[in-house]
Formats: C-alpha cells, structure tokens, sequence
C-alpha cells in the first residue's frame, strides 16, 4: 500500500512539472541571436543581447560578466533572468535601450512609472533621468494620478510637484473619469481618492489643507483652494504613529 502511495505520489508531481506552462515569446524581442532571455512576471519570455545589457545596466553587467559556456545553440547559452514586472514594462525597456539615441516614450503616467521603477532596479542609470523627466511633466494634464505614483514611490518631491498643479478643474475630471461611483457625493469621492494614497502622504495632504490661510471651502464636496502651490510647499509625509502601516504599502 505504502509503495502505491509513493508512486501515485510521484506521478503526481511529475504531471504538475508536465503542466509548468512554458513561456510565450515576445512577438518582437525574440532574435534567436540574443543570447540572454529575460521572462517576465506574466510568463513572456524576451530575447536581449547581452553586450547591450552590459552596456547598459550595472545589475546585468554583474550577472552577466561571466561568460557562458560555448554552445553552438544560443538559446541554450545561459538560464532565463525572470524578472518580477510585467511583460509590457520589460517590452517598453528593451525599445527603450535599443536605440542609438534616447526617446521620450509615449506612455501612460502608470506604465512610466513601472518603467522608472525596472530601470532603477537594474541600475540603468542613463536613462533614469530623462523617463523621470517626463514623468514630471505629466503633473500638468494628470497631477491627481501623478500623486499616487508619487505615494507608490514614496516620492515626496515627486508629490509636491503634482500637488502644486491642483485645480479644481482636475479634481473634477479625475473624480469623474477614474471609476469613483456615480452615487457617491463629491467629498466621498474625494475621501476615497485619499484613501488611495499611503497614509503618511494622506496625512501630508490634509494637515496643510486644514492649516491654509488663504480661502477654501468644499463646493459640491470637493475642495476649492486657490493657492494649492503653499499646501505643496507644506507638504511633509506624517510619519508618527503610522510607519507600520506605510510599511505594509511597501512590501
């Protein structure tokens, strides 16, 4: 009976191994002449060159530096860098590295900032700028949503930026488009887009809110402020009493 057990026991794992779906491979980073494989967090599988990644990025550079054994099949070269973020961040850093001249990406303020987030994660310093850079600029047409990437980042410079851009036009807009229940009231709506924020940046917005000098009031729920550029000014995440919970955002 025992030995039924271990054998059933056996064939089991080895059909969960037969089921380990393997990865799909990008349509268009796939040249079979690339010897390093990058397989992202939703199993799509990228074929890099290993001298750009070198070239490019301390974090390969150090993996990659030692040189694989020779094989005359390249895909066999080196095991697969599977990377925890999505396959359009990795596409959009593979398009962004590849090209004799930088560009600025045409991205939405969430993509870029996960883009950010890869090139700073492997240390790709030269173009850490210039996606910052652009990031930064978007606080003129989206500087709500700009404010959550600041919070996801823990960016305070990042989110004194965005705050300074306020306006009631783009509160409006943001609570209208960004799927904030129609039922609700304008001042839930906006509770709700604070709750969205790390507890230390929601904080950080409110006190210098409740502390302006200059006239305000809530006009249909949602705050009505003519100087938002000092409440950015005066903006200092509050760390006391809720680090732990800022340290739950983190992980």
């Amino acid at each position: 009976m025992k030995s039924n057990n271990l054998e059933s026991a056996q064939q089991a794992n080895q059909s969960a191994e037969d089921e380990v779906t393997e990865p799909e491979l990008n349509r268009f980073h796939r040249n079979p002449e690339h010897e390093v494989s990058l397989v992202s967090c939703n199993n799509i599988m990228f074929r890099a060159s290993r001298h750009r990644l070198m070239a490019v990025s301390l974090f390969f550079k150090g993996l990659l530096e030692i040189p694989p054994p020779a094989s005359n099949n390249p895909e066999s070269d080196t095991e697969p860098i599977h990377l925890d973020f999505y396959s359009s961040t990795i596409n959009n850093y593979l398009d962004l590295i590849n090209v004799s001249q930088p560009f600025k990406p045409t991205l939405s303020i969430q993509s870029a900032s996960s883009l950010l987030r890869l090139l700073e994660f492997t240390l790709t310093e030269n173009y850490i700028k210039s996606v910052r850079q652009w990031l930064e600029k978007a606080e003129c047409k989206r500087p709500l949503e700009l404010l959550i990437v600041a919070s996801e980042r823990n960016d305070v410079e990042l989110a004194r930026l965005a705050i300074g851009r306020f306006t009631i036009a783009h509160i409006q807009a943001h609570l209208k488009t960004n799927n904030f229940p129609e039922e609700k009231e304008g001042l839930d709506k906006f509770k709700d887009y604070l709750r969205q924020l790390r507890p230390s940046f929601c904080l950080g917005v409110l006190f210098p809110m409740l502390s302006a000098t200059g006239p305000w009031c809530f006009q249909t729920g949602i705050p009505v402020i003519q100087d938002w550029s000092t409440i950015a000014k005066n903006f200092y995440p509050v760390e006391s009493g809720i680090a732990a919970q800022d340290a739950r955002m983190d992980r």
